[in-house]
């Protein structure tokens, strides 16, 4: 759509220019050969009135030419408006071209009887449609200076039409006889001889206008309604404290993050799928005279309590003063727990997107229930990001672990402590994992795609660590530890039925959701599934182990306590949206 702006403007702005040059040579040909008006009466029925329109011509010619110049100069300098640099002089240019039009119609009005009805009644026409598009886009531009509506634009196309058909009124093209004396002869800068004339062009363009703003508008609807003034929401916002640094190589400030808390003995927590990438942060370590206090290397999914007192009996037979993660969700929640429960400060390298690294968020499984808490001493106290940790993620768990930072973006949209800033947050986030995931699964090794991911997995962390989750996570936690279900690949697969599910409760959040969802066509549940789709993710549980009898028993742990959530928690819809999950159909907006 910028595009087409952006071709509209231009249009619109070499169109102002030539009719601005075109009156003003229409007037200094008239003053300096009266044989161009005389050759003009020839074509009209009533020589008084085409003589009118010359002497009509003559003194608003200069004020479409001034007007029209001015007014596409400052559309030039600023194309959509956003900035008034000269706004008294753009106004005055278009009062200039109201009263332009307002000669033209009255000079029309005036001898209408006298005139053929297929030469200036289209004339009148056009000068009478023309005065009140100027008319109009005066009001905009001076009761509301600081509009961004595309009708302001559309107004101005208006303006540049307009006044080419005034200026083309003076000689109608077709039936000009010969070249028009003077300095300036007017036939070589019209259209080819066998083209309707200038104003009739002009008419059947005008007739367009209604059309291209209904199609602007239509298409711009949200961003109009979006800008419109409303009585705020009252809120609360807390920023969690947190040092984020951001880069790529910015791992080989981990020593200097270290010596610059004053610690020097840092306990080192993977999965055992990561074990190198804990060896290798060893060897910056110890390359930088910091000896890590040991290794902790058997991290588990949903934080499993007793992988926690196994870290916890490693950690007290060592001599470690920090906690540093390396990983996703899972080591990431490991050092959490080690953290809460010991008071050493966490520092977080993430290797995925999930975005635990930014929450005061603690799940923790026991006995095959997942419970989660909230505490401010939970939040890791840095967070080192560095993308060529992220350049050997599986694309397979890229897909999912983006889908998974998405699902708290769309939650903090609508949670009870929602706010302006966090929802900014979540949709510039929601935007640039939209955009960068699709990259990643055809170009695995794209160094800006990935780090577009990791910044939009930044912002989204942000929106899970300040924002009350509701349904979609309440959801996946019961699903992934009463299951034993992949995190990130739950989330996938239950985001687009838990937001369909609230979706009658939420057209606001659905509404700015859509705009960061590439396909949606304002339809924010089928954004996500035209994502999904392009991610070539799974989209059942069943493909996970999940057995379809366990429908039935996940569908009464999630109503088993109700909790925030903007639509109410009903066991008949929730077991549906479950077994639609567990079955891999699409959303539908009809739970």
């Amino acid at each position: 759509m910028s595009i087409v702006l952006t071709l509209f403007h231009a249009v619109q702005a070499c169109g102002g220019v030539y009719t601005g040059l075109f009156s003003a040579m229409a007037v200094y040909n008239l003053k300096q050969n009266e044989e161009q008006a005389e050759n003009a009466a020839k074509y009209s029925n009533t020589a008084e009135h085409q003589l009118h329109k010359t002497r009509t011509t003559q003194t608003s010619g200069a004020i479409a030419s001034i007007s029209s110049i001015v007014t596409s100069v400052v559309l030039a300098v600023n194309p959509f408006g956003q900035s008034r640099t000269w706004p008294l002089l753009l106004s005055a240019a278009n009062a200039g071209g109201i009263y332009l039009g307002y000669r033209h119609v009255s000079s029309f009005w005036r001898h209408k009887a006298k005139v053929p009805f297929f030469t200036d009644y289209n004339d009148g026409i056009t000068a009478s449609n023309s005065m009140l598009q100027l008319l109009l886009a005066w009001l905009i531009e001076t009761l509301n200076p600081n509009s961004k509506t595309r009708n302001t634009i559309t107004s101005r196309f208006s303006i540049r039409l307009g006044m080419g058909a005034f200026a083309g009124e003076l000689v109608p093209h077709e039936q000009q006889p010969s070249p028009a004396k003077g300095p300036f002869p007017m036939r070589g800068l019209l259209l080819p001889p066998k083209l309707p004339s200038f104003p009739a062009s002009a008419i059947s363009l005008s007739c367009l206008i209604p059309v291209v703003k209904l199609g602007f508008f239509h298409s711009s609807k949200r961003q109009i309604h979006n800008i419109r003034l409303r009585n705020m929401d009252p809120f609360e916002y807390n920023a969690n404290p947190g040092r984020v640094v951001f880069g790529p190589g910015s791992i080989q400030k981990l020593p200097d993050e270290i010596k610059r808390l004053g610690l020097k003995s840092p306990l080192l927590l993977s999965t055992p799928q990561q074990v190198s990438q804990a060896e290798d942060l060893a060897k910056i370590l110890t390359s930088a005279s910091i000896e890590p206090a040991g290794t902790y290397n058997n991290a588990t999914m949903h934080t499993p309590s007793h992988i926690t007192e196994e870290a916890m009996s490693f950690l007290h037979s060592k001599s470690a003063d920090c906690v540093v993660s390396i990983g996703g969700g899972s080591t990431i929640g490991l050092g959490k727990a080690i953290s809460i429960r010991t008071g050493l400060y966490h520092i977080c390298i993430p290797t995925t997107y999930a975005g635990s690294e930014m929450t005061p968020i603690l799940g923790e499984t026991q006995d095959g229930r997942k419970a989660t808490r909230s505490d401010p001493k939970i939040l890791p106290g840095t967070v080192i990001y560095d993308v060529d940790f992220t350049m050997t993620l599986p694309v397979a768990l890229s897909a999912t672990s983006g889908v998974n930072a998405i699902a708290h973006a769309v939650e903090a949209l609508y949670a009870k402590n929602k706010n302006p800033i966090i929802s900014l947050l979540a949709i510039e986030g929601t935007k640039a994992l939209a955009e960068s995931l699709p990259e990643i699964i055809e170009n695995a090794q794209s160094q800006p795609a990935r780090e577009k991911a990791q910044y939009g997995a930044w912002l989204c962390g942000v929106c899970l660590g300040s924002s009350a989750m509701a349904l979609h996570h309440k959801l996946c936690h019961t699903l992934g530890g009463s299951f034993n279900l992949p995190h990130a690949e739950t989330h996938t697969i239950v985001l687009p039925h838990a937001l369909s599910y609230n979706a009658p409760a939420i057209p606001e959040a659905m509404e700015k959701l859509a705009t960061a969802l590439p396909g949606s066509e304002g339809d924010a549940t089928k954004g996500l599934n035209v994502l999904l789709e392009k991610l070539k993710v799974k989209r059942a549980l069943k493909d996970y182990g999940m057995k379809e009898e366990d429908i039935d028993k996940a569908a009464e742990i999630a109503v088993s306590n109700q909790y925030p959530n903007p639509r109410k928690i009903e066991k008949e819809p929730i077991r549906e949206l479950i077994r639609r999950a567990w079955a891999g159909e699409p959303a539908r907006a009809d739970l």
